[in-house]
């Protein structure tokens, strides 16, 4: 924390006055103080049930240089609002970007505040990204590519926390050629190892398949998905299997189908749930109806 602590008063004044400066700028730079609200300044009040809810936005950037936004959001349980700017220039064939972020929620019973410095560079599809944060640091690489019809996106982050001499690597891969994506992640925590597997097939456009594989050396899970949807109704099935670290295997599984009436809309739904107690089975019925 006191890696931030001797910058977070100065990094609230410049960020006070930069704002001020900008907004001034903006200003004059606009005909008139109508054009210059709609130019960059958006609004949005509603008064709902639970009380009345406020939401502004302000952007503004100069040249692609200098980057602004702010966002607040407020309501009766309190406020939620970020504000960040950064600099951005071109050296050679790479783009570069500096950018300081500030986040800060007050809800009814839940105060927190993150900052944040993001140092990005990107040259072609390469991007680097070296993020840091309150309580650690985070370096990132993405690159995607293509080959011919085949699109894939190779990804590599590496988390640093200051507290520990700990590190957790994260390597991701995606492929999408077609109707099929394919995607893997793998996490390297300590001695710990995460992974996951995904696929997902669209055989047509009214039918999908997907399936999913996770490993977090305490779960062992496998899901198996597939929809089929029309017009008139939509049919959906899945099967689940969890083995936990006694090797105890749960299996659950639900078959539904929704249908869209005139007057509403019918979902019929048949679960089992092998994990409770007493294995159970589920007969759910719904209808919603639309005014």
């Amino acid at each position: 924390m006191h890696r931030f602590s001797l910058m977070r008063v100065f990094t609230r004044i410049t960020s006070i006055v930069l704002f001020l400066s900008l907004a001034s700028g903006a200003y004059a730079q606009s005909d008139s103080f109508e054009e210059f609200l709609q130019k960059y300044f958006k609004v949005d009040a509603s008064d709902a049930q639970a009380g009345p809810k406020l939401h502004a936005q302000f952007r503004y950037s100069a040249a692609d240089n200098l980057i602004t936004r702010s966002e607040v959001k407020v309501d009766n349980d309190g406020f939620e609002d970020h504000m960040a700017f950064g600099f951005a220039q071109r050296i050679g064939g790479a783009r570069t970007k500096v950018t300081y972020n500030i986040h800060r929620y007050s809800y009814s019973t839940w105060e927190d505040e993150n900052r944040d410095v993001a140092m990005d560079v990107v040259y072609k599809t390469l991007h680097l990204q070296h993020r840091l944060e309150s309580s650690e640091h985070v370096t990132s690489l993405g690159f995607p590519f293509n080959i011919s019809a085949a699109h894939f996106d190779l990804a590599f982050s590496q988390t640093q926390q200051y507290d520990t001499l700990d590190t957790i690597n994260a390597y991701q891969f995606v492929s999408r050629l077609h109707r099929l994506k394919v995607s893997a992640t793998w996490k390297a925590m300590g001695p710990g190892m995460w992974a996951n597997f995904s696929t997902e097939y669209h055989p047509s456009s009214a039918w999908s398949m997907q399936y999913s594989y996770s490993n977090d050396d305490t779960l062992l899970q496998r899901r198996i998905r597939s929809m089929y949807s029309t017009r008139a109704y939509r049919l959906a099935g899945e099967y689940a299997s969890t083995t936990d670290t006694a090797n105890q295997t749960y299996i659950t599984g639900a078959v539904g189908i929704e249908k869209d009436m005139k007057l509403a809309a019918v979902s019929l739904r048949y679960e089992y749930d092998g994990s409770l107690d007493n294995k159970t089975v589920f007969l759910t019925v719904e209808t919603h109806n639309v005014f």
